[in-house]
């Protein structure tokens, strides 16, 4: 009857083992799916602006500044673009410091 217990055990320990190593091996999936995954977000956040240029941004710029002219306009396209991209490089209050510094064109010591 000990033998029984034993093998119970065991088994018990063997199943253990095998369902942590099913979840190392989904962690590691899922962890390497989303490694490429951030890059995307710059993408996404330029085709909004993209999406919404035509129908709903431009038409309100000229409507609130009729005399635009049309160069005036490609460069508040880029200015939406670059108010779309600088939250995914970090120029946030939680985004990175270093990425910070490198915008203002600091260096490592003349950072605030």
């Amino acid at each position: 009857m000990f033998e029984y217990k034993v093998s119970l055990q065991g088994a018990i320990a063997s199943g253990w083992r095998l369902l942590r190593i099913r979840l190392l091996a989904i962690l590691v999936i899922l962890l390497m799916c989303s490694l490429g995954s951030f890059a995307y977000s710059v993408l996404t956040h330029e085709e909004i602006v993209d999406l919404l240029w035509k129908d709903e941004i431009r038409p309100l710029l000229l409507k609130r500044f009729p005399a635009l002219t049309e160069d005036q306009i490609t460069a508040a396209h880029a200015y939406a673009y670059g108010g779309a991209v600088i939250q995914d490089l970090g120029y946030y209050p939680f985004g990175s410091k270093h990425a910070l510094r490198s915008y203002r064109g600091l260096g490592p010591r003349d950072a605030a």
